[in-house]
């Protein structure tokens, strides 16, 4: 962890938390009175040292019992939270998030952090409904930090003046799941040959699971030709429609009859606005809406990370769409040919997800790359703990998923101070390369060129043995 002073006025008045039944708590509380304050005596130091917060405390009281969950008890303070500290410099780490229930996640976020002393305070925003409204807020300094997966964070890194400098991580791995293809049972198709003509649901543009795993495959195999660089033309002509929110963000520079056939089988919201979004917006975004594009007939094949179908099947979901869906409804496209179980991902599998990276402008100072790392790590440190009356930072937020931080996530680490994004994707990078028009062009161009250079070479030795006979 990155270490830095800061700025206090006075100490904060501390809380007692305790994750027992209420007639527990209620026979600790007062406990703690008696103990602490016992007339015509005085507290032990260590017993001071931990639940009192300053000499001049006089009493402890006990909090309602309608008011004993963080957000009850936290409503109250919602002015003193948000008040800056008078002559301390300002200081906070923005969160940008792409959807309204991200943003009250990040506002309870906000809460929490400020009463378990992580400073600089946090702030969000959502200036948009996608990914790249969040880029561009970060790279005008309207928002400090977000998360992207490996296939994004690539993107933004080397063409939006973004860089990583922090990482989820799940259960002490970089790997965070495996990208699948999942179909509906009982299905013919048993390999992703017999793919062609069908349609397509994909967690987004660029994503790992949704874009760069799958179309890999599609090459691996030979069914996409490995030197042409236009992934999307190739999709697009593969499938007979497909539903990959984010292709028609302007950025990616794709032409209409692309953009036609990755958005074909796309919603949008209920009013049908958002159409083909990278954001909750889309109801068929990301790798839950992906699902649900497949669960509701949009797609004969889901490319999205293979705990999806456990997440939204057999009742686990409040989702009104999963009501009637059953694991054994769904089948996995296996890479090598035939079907799987959704128990059989190792095996049966596209690729290994690497996992989310946590990302910043490349021109914030030096105070605010510490402040940003700093205050990272402190919510992974602070708010990862489990308990039944504690804010999750990571997990569903009111049954939703994968809200700010992946569900899967246990922990973050800050990525070494000088590691850029090449050295921060390791072994993916030739892969996102390989994926990227831009380089693939290059190397096309480059490749060409000493190509042309070789012909003359040749036509001109040719010419001058000719002449010396």
């Amino acid at each position: 962890t990155v270490t830095k002073l800061i700025c206090n006025n006075s100490k904060s008045t501390l809380y007692v938390t305790c994750g027992e039944a209420s007639n527990q708590r209620r026979i600790y509380s007062l406990y703690l009175q008696q103990l602490l304050f016992r007339p015509g005596s005085r507290p032990t130091p260590w017993l001071t040292r931990f639940f009192i917060s300053n000499s001049n405390v006089s009493s402890i009281e006990e909090v309602p019992p309608d008011r004993q969950t963080w957000e009850k008890y936290l409503d109250n303070f919602v002015t003193s939270i948000e008040q800056p500290l008078p002559g301390c410099e300002r200081r906070n780490v923005t969160f940008c998030v792409t959807s309204p229930t991200a943003l009250s996640k990040c506002l309870d976020m906000q809460k929490v952090a400020y009463t378990r002393r992580i400073r600089p305070d946090v702030r969000c925003i959502n200036p948009g409904d996608s990914r790249s409204a969040c880029i561009e807020a970060i790279k005008n300094q309207k928002a400090d930090v977000m998360t992207l997966d490996a296939g994004e964070m690539y993107q933004a890194a080397r063409y939006e003046g973004l860089r990583p400098i922090a990482r989820e991580r799940n259960s002490y791995s970089n790997i965070a799941s495996y990208a699948v293809a999942v179909i509906r049972a009982p299905s013919e198709i048993t390999s992703l040959s017999m793919l062609v003509n069908s349609t397509s649901c994909h967690a987004g543009y660029n994503t790992i699971e949704g874009w760069i795993a799958p179309v890999g495959a599609l090459i691996e195999e030979g069914l996409m030709e490995k030197f042409e660089c236009d992934r999307a033309k190739q999709v697009s002509e593969f499938f007979s429609g497909s539903c990959v929110p984010g292709a028609i963000d302007y950025k990616y520079r794709l032409n209409a009859t692309e953009v036609l056939q990755l958005c074909k089988q796309c919603v949008g919201d209920v009013r049908g606005e958002h159409f083909c979004f990278d954001s909750p917006s889309e109801r068929f975004a990301g790798p839950a809406g992906a699902f649900r594009c497949l669960a509701e007939g949009r797609g004969d094949v889901a490319f999205v990370n293979h705990l999806i179908p456990f997440k939204y099947t057999d009742g686990r979901s409040f989702e009104f769409w999963t009501r009637s869906l059953r694991s054994d409804d769904f089948r996995l496209l296996c890479r090598q040919g035939g079907q799987g179980y959704l128990n059989d991902y190792e095996k049966c599998n596209l690729a290994k997800i690497p996992s989310n990276f946590i990302v910043m402008s490349s021109n914030a100072s030096d105070n605010e790359y510490i402040d940003n790392v700093n205050v990272v790590i402190q919510l992974s440190d602070e708010l990862s703990r489990k308990s039944e009356h504690s804010f999750k930072i990571f997990g569903t937020y009111y049954n939703v998923s994968d809200l700010i931080f992946s569900d899967t996530t246990t922990n973050i680490i800050a990525l070494p101070e000088e590691s850029g994004y090449e050295e921060a994707l390791d072994d993916y990078l030739p892969i996102l390369e390989d994926m990227d028009p831009e380089v693939c062009g290059a190397a096309f161009q480059h490749s060409a060129n000493n190509l042309l250079l070789s012909l003359a070479i040749l036509t001109f030795y040719l010419i001058f043995k000719t002449n010396s006979q």
